[in-house]
């Protein structure tokens, strides 16, 4: 059986492709990574356990779904999803085609969700989700964090404008790579999570993708604040 450290960074086939890319190619303190994988509701999830040489419980676990949920599975997914993290605290990273100012395109947007560690973000790079609603085209998304806050899972999210994942130079995805993987060092210290953090971001931006997320939902729902 798969154990799962306290703290989890979780990725998924978002828009840009971008959690499931970028977090294969972290690493972070004096650790060292074991991969494993975790069945939930017959699709099989990539585990990155971070152990250090100290303790043989891992200190981070990184989960992350590397094909697209179909839309009529989300709900059953979302719910084994969550008892799989129940009493975790959970990072969730995402890129979203959401209405964005060319200011607020350079920004990385964050919301919190039962949170026992309030973030403090410069406000210079992050702003909080706005007040008003978003409404998105990720199913999955809007599912998962559904379960979370019923089952109050203490959750952060953190959005950057996607692009669709095309595998091309020119699609617009290696900015939201380059936005998710600068704000995650600073992020994981500000949640205690980690205090050392690298990303490869060129190594992400070469991963290779399951499933291409032009297959996501597009079933409209709304990403409540």
């Amino acid at each position: 059986m798969v154990v799962l450290a306290n703290a989890v960074i979780l990725g998924y086939c978002d828009l840009a492709a971008a959690g499931t890319r970028l977090l294969q190619h972290v690493s972070m303190d004096d650790t060292v990574v074991v991969e494993d994988t975790i069945d939930v509701h017959n699709i099989e999830l990539r585990v990155r356990n971070y152990i250090t040489s100290s303790n043989c419980a891992p200190v981070v676990s990184v989960v992350i779904i590397p094909t697209v949920v179909p839309a009529d599975e989300c709900t059953l997914f979302g719910a084994a999803l969550t008892d799989v993290l129940a009493e975790k605290r959970v990072l969730l990273l995402t890129s979203l085609s959401v209405p964005m100012t060319s200011d607020e395109e350079a920004c990385v947007f964050w919301k919190q969700y039962h949170a026992a560690t309030p973030l403090s973000l410069p406000d210079i790079d992050f702003e909080p989700i706005p007040a008003n609603r978003w409404t998105i085209k990720d199913q999955l998304l809007c599912t998962c964090l559904h379960f979370f806050q019923v089952e109050q899972l203490e959750t952060t999210v953190l959005v950057v404008r996607g692009y669709k994942f095309g595998n091309k130079a020119t699609d617009g995805t290696a900015e939201v790579l380059l936005k998710l993987g600068r704000a995650l060092p600073t992020v994981l210290q500000a949640l205690k999570m980690a205090s050392k953090v690298d990303v490869d971001l060129r190594a992400a931006a070469a991963a290779p993708v399951a499933s291409s997320p032009s297959e996501l939902s597009s079933t409209h729902s709304l990403l409540y604040n």
